[in-house]
């Protein structure tokens, strides 16, 4: 007859409660049961992924104290985490702290590693969910898999015959998604860099490919006017997502996954149901091209940047406009919201970003000091800072909300893409230059993407 013993523990961040109970047999293998009254929760048990979703209770089984730990994050962000240790002494007990993870940028940053083997200008990279690899997108038709922080090369990715502009990891980080100019997605295993799937239904190049929260779908956008929900890992088409007369040039999944947004250069948003892949609502009001889409953490919210120089607040999933935000000279393109949903930050040609309070849209500090336009934006997982790319060859790392410039990194090359580590301490960013245009000279140290870490 197996032995039971149950220990519990209730853990209160703010308005968030986590309750946690262990129950380990006399073989030594246990489940821990995992209650909270927010969702969705994203559980990491010893490099496997387990998605709360919609759920408030989960149960984890085969724990062997001693051997796991296990982290959650709601909508992906680390900002409220909590470690739970499971070990055993004379009587199998569960600790768990609080791990802040405050990265302290104010100290500065120090250059940390060089990620070198591009022979053409990296358009976008990211940190896996564990923060052990980051991946890279370049013009020169591969991707590229790097372990952190030592930034060796792990995998090449080579399959794409054109610029890839895209590249992403799904939220357990068993696999990559690229996305390219030659039509196609294609789906990695991580960390061999084996291709796993093909998404080629689309018939012109692909402006962007996200992964749902849950992992289970893929959703690419494209200059053909259409995006294409996909299931993982399989790769099959489950919808084409039809309606827009002009390209699509972002996308997004909600927090939950239950709607998808596209934005197009028709000038409208749609908000679309998953995996149905029905039209819910047509979002108008820009007069110009949508160049950026977003979801603010909780899901209540979308937001839209355009080329009519203002970005647009809309609740979801009634499609109201909720506040225009006026105030930049030049077109809107990146967009992001902080990981707790207060502010929001909006990045313009006009070589200026500007910080947002949420709902009501008030905007709370014009962050000056770039000389050319702003490419990229990002918040630190801990909410504190946040980061800005440029064409003019820095990053800047901002306090939030003062908006107070707490250091400048110089690079070797206009900045495409900027990324903070899912833990906040380090940061990788990609340089180029104007290739495109014939004018461009290769940077002195090449095409590279740089990784930074905190020096507090």
């Amino acid at each position: 007859m197996k032995k039971i013993v149950a220990i519990g523990i209730l853990v209160a961040l703010s308005a968030l409660y986590i309750s946690l109970s262990f129950a380990q047999s006399s073989e030594g293998v246990g489940s821990i049961l995992i209650t909270a009254n927010v969702s969705p929760y994203h559980v990491y048990l010893d490099g496997q992924y387990w998605a709360l979703a919609e759920s408030l209770e989960y149960v984890i089984s085969g724990v062997k104290p001693g051997q796991h730990l296990v982290t959650l994050r709601k909508d992906g962000h680390f900002d409220k985490r909590i470690t739970i240790s499971v070990v055993e002494n004379s009587v199998t007990e569960i600790a768990a702290t609080l791990n802040k993870g405050n990265a302290d940028w104010s100290e500065g940053a120090r250059k940390v590693a060089a990620f070198r083997g591009h022979s053409l200008p990296v358009f976008s990279l990211e940190f896996s969910p564990n923060g052990r690899f980051a991946l890279t997108g370049s013009a020169d038709h591969t991707a590229r898999l790097w372990s952190v922080p030592d930034g060796k090369q792990v995998a090449m990715l080579s399959g794409h015959s054109d610029v890839v502009n895209t590249a992403s990891f799904s939220p357990d980080g068993q696999y990559a998604l690229t996305g390219s100019w030659d039509h196609t997605a294609k789906l990695w295993s991580v960390p061999d860099g084996k291709e796993v799937a093909a998404l080629s239904e689309h018939t012109r190049g692909l402006s962007s490919a996200v992964f749902s929260c849950d992992g289970r779908y893929v959703l690419t956008a494209s200059a053909d006017n259409t995006a294409k929900l996909w299931r993982v890992p399989e790769g099959t088409l489950v919808k084409t997502l039809a309606g827009h007369s002009n390209w699509i040039s972002s996308i997004a999944f909600s927090p939950v996954g239950k709607y998808a947004i596209t934005g197009s250069f028709d000038n409208t948003a749609k908000l679309w149901s998953v995996p149905e892949g029905n039209l819910v609502y047509t979002l108008t009001g820009h007069s110009l091209w949508i160049n950026s889409v977003a979801f603010s953490p909780d899901g209540m919210y979308a937001l839209t940047g355009s080329d009519d120089k203002t970005a647009k607040l809309w609740s979801i999933p009634d499609g109201r406009c909720v506040v225009t935000l006026t105030g930049h000279s030049n077109s809107i393109w990146p967009i992001a919201f902080s990981p707790d949903g207060s502010y929001a930050v909006t990045g313009s040609d006009d070589g200026t970003a500007k910080l947002w309070s949420i709902p009501d849209g008030i905007c709370i500090k014009t962050l000056n000091g770039h000389k050319d336009f702003v490419t990229s934006l990002a918040f630190c997982p801990t909410g504190m800072y946040m980061l800005t790319g440029s064409r003019d060859s820095t990053a800047k790392l901002w306090s939030v909300p003062e908006g107070a410039c707490v250091k400048t990194l110089d690079l070797p090359g206009l900045v495409y893409d900027a990324k903070f580590s899912p833990e906040g301490r380090y940061i990788l960013i990609s340089n180029a230059d104007d290739w495109r245009s014939g004018n461009g000279v290769t940077p002195p140290e090449g095409y590279v993407a740089t990784l930074f870490e905190c020096a507090g």
